[in-house]
């Protein structure tokens, strides 16, 4: 995605936020990688303790992957697992970089093994009382558009 679609989005979203609630979680972009997955939190003044994360889907659940991130008392923690068929494992993660607005975590290596398809996506933030859940919409950069589908399983062989 071009810098200036992202921040088109970003201004789009801050012009429609009165209709979507509040909440410190302002977007999550995630960016898959040889080794792993990128995954980047843009707060919005995040002044208390709070939870966020993302996560993906097989259609059908049968893999799933989710990473977060809880903040309390001034201290970051980084969490990430991948479910297959009802097995937890935990996928090594760290935060590759924090500041009052953004905050980036990456996990790797990510198994490319029986993966989700991310077929299905959201995101979540939880801070004090408020609790904000969101499916995530799907925003293909203009040049990218033109590209044939990729068809992906959640076991490919």
């Amino acid at each position: 995605m071009q810098e200036h679609d992202a921040r088109q989005h970003l201004d789009d979203a801050h012009a429609h936020a009165h209709t979507l609630g509040r909440g410190v979680l302002t977007a999550t972009f995630a960016i898959r990688h040889p080794r792993g997955l990128d995954v980047v939190f843009l707060l919005d003044e995040p002044g208390t303790d709070f939870q966020i994360g993302m996560g993906a889907a097989s259609e059908d659940f049968g893999s799933v992957l989710s990473i977060g991130v809880d903040r309390q008392g001034g201290r970051l923690r980084a969490t990430a697992a991948h479910t297959v068929g009802g097995r937890r494992r935990s996928i090594p993660v760290r935060v590759v970089h924090r500041s009052a607005s953004v905050i980036a975590v990456e996990a790797s290596p990510l198994p490319l093994r029986d993966r989700p398809a991310s077929l299905k996506c959201w995101s979540f933030v939880r801070s004090g009382d408020d609790e904000h859940y969101s499916d995530v919409i799907g925003l293909v950069a203009p040049a990218l558009a033109g590209l044939p589908a990729v068809p992906l399983k959640t076991r490919p062989r």
